[in-house]
């Protein structure tokens, strides 16, 4: 399976999610993730429920130093959920895309841009086991580029 495009997609779905929080959008995201996440299970939606919950919180009541290193890792753990979401069910590209879509729309321009200088930053594994930077017009956060010989 190609997976560039689900390190895209969960990279910016991650960051849109995050960039909700606190905004006019957040009910939207909260209810579209679960359902995605749920597939039907009541169970599973209201443990991404919880899951988004515990984000809002962490993201809301974090003093101003450190509310963009928890941005910045929220968004990174709700890629990984949304990649491992991708990886199992493929068929939910288009249901991602829409709401990822539909929750940027609603998003102050400002936090418009602050989804786009994120999801920049994303990382795709190469077919030998590497990494390599999607976008280098990474806004936020620093980058270390270590070479290695195998």
């Amino acid at each position: 399976m190609d997976a560039e495009w689900i390190t895209t997609l969960a990279a910016t779905g991650g960051a849109t999610l995050v960039s909700a929080v606190a905004t006019d959008a957040w009910s939207v995201t909260r209810s579209g993730i679960a359902r995605l996440f749920g597939r039907g299970s009541a169970g599973r939606e209201k443990t991404t429920e919880a899951k988004m919950d515990e984000t809002a919180v962490a993201l809301t009541q974090a003093d101003a130093s450190a509310r963009e290193e928890i941005l910045r890792t929220q968004a990174a753990v709700w890629s990984a959920r949304l990649t491992d979401l991708l990886e199992e069910h493929p068929e939910l590209r288009e249901d991602v895309e829409r709401l990822t879509g539909q929750v940027r729309a609603l998003l102050p321009a400002a936090r418009q841009q602050r989804v786009q200088a994120i999801a920049t930053g994303a990382v795709t594994q190469t077919s030998g086991g590497g990494a390599n930077v999607a976008n280098t017009g990474v806004v936020m956060g620093d980058i270390h580029v270590e070479s290695r010989s195998p």
